[in-house]
């Protein structure tokens, strides 16, 4: 079903994945049509989010409403935008209701792709931005968020998100800013993208490899370059690649983020279900390990979770 112009237009805040460059994105072309709504970058884990209240006038992008409070917030009338697949069926009551719509990752189709189509579209006469930039910035952001590699427009692409990530999600927010990537923040997407070539080889060179259940596993530290470097991995005969890294939670503890990749022979999304995290079939991550005194270093970690709930993921 069709979300109404009318629901649209009263939309107040919007909720957006934190740190992604899909989440900014969708934030960016929202506000382009609906200057004046609140912006709410979320984690998955954060307190704020979790203990979001309903309020009149909200929409969800690139993120779904907090596990377990979806009748709260279908009941609120919020509005939900996601492909990530662990919240398909949650999505789908949304968009049954008029008021969400569920996007196939397949067919490249990220959380800027649902903005630009549900919320930018309908709403084009408000627009301030010209609609080839707009369709420029959404396109490129499905085009990576989905690792549509084979696209010609993949190397756009991979400079579009590092120039996303550089700056500060609020630095295209402002009202001076088009809906858009500048040619000087393209520039600086550029120079990252050739400084990663570095890191991704050193990654793929110095990779631990695991055999495991009769396939190979790698394990990296560091989350950025996990795509990039997991695609390089394939062609040496690696199934699985996990990365890992240390961070501190709001409360300055240390813990352990893990997120994977696979060949489509390993069901990701179902194996981060396992430590609270999610995303899609051949890509996932949200998987955390509070670090105390007793845990297992990365690489013998991740090798526990692999015994203890790898087996049942494999396709």
């Amino acid at each position: 079903m069709t979300i109404s112009k009318d629901k649209l237009l009263n939309i107040k805040k919007i909720v957006v994945h934190k740190f992604c460059h899909d989440g900014t994105s969708s934030a960016m072309i929202i506000k382009d049509v609906l200057p004046d709504v609140e912006v709410f970058f979320a984690g998955h884990k954060d307190k704020e989010y979790l203990e979001l209240k309903v309020t009149p006038g909200l929409l969800f992008c690139d993120i779904s409403p907090p596990p377990g409070r979806d009748r709260e917030f279908l009941k609120g009338e919020s509005i939900v935008l996601d492909h990530h697949i662990k919240y398909e069926n949650v999505i789908k009551k949304f968009e049954t209701a008029g008021l969400g719509a569920y996007g196939e990752t397949d067919d490249g189709i990220s959380g800027a792709v649902l903005a630009y189509d549900h919320v930018w579209l309908p709403l084009e006469e408000k627009a301030k931005t010209y609609k080839k930039s707009v369709h420029s910035l959404q396109r490129l952001a499905g085009i990576r968020d989905t690792y549509q590699k084979d696209s010609l427009n993949w190397d756009d692409a991979q400079e579009q998100t590092e120039a996303l990530a550089f700056y500060p999600s609020d630095h295209y927010l402002n009202g001076n800013h088009i809906c858009g990537i500048l040619p000087q923040e393209k520039e600086i997407g550029r120079v990252i993208c050739e400084r990663n070539k570095f890191y991704i080889a050193r990654a793929i060179d110095q990779a631990f490899l695991l055999p495991w259940n009769g396939i190979k596993v790698a394990i990296i530290p560091g989350h950025k370059i996990i795509s990039d470097a997991s695609e390089g991995l394939r062609k040496k005969g690696v199934s699985i690649t996990f990365a890992f890294g240390f961070k501190l939670s709001e409360f300055k503890t240390p813990y352990i983020a893990i997120s994977s990749r696979s060949d489509g022979s390993f069901d990701c999304n179902r194996f981060a279900e396992n430590f609270n995290g999610g995303g899609h079939v051949r890509a996932a991550g949200g998987m955390f390990m509070d670090i105390k005194d007793n845990t297992p270093n990365p690489y013998t970690a991740i090798q526990e979770m692999l015994n203890l709930h790898g087996e049942k993921c494999m396709i």
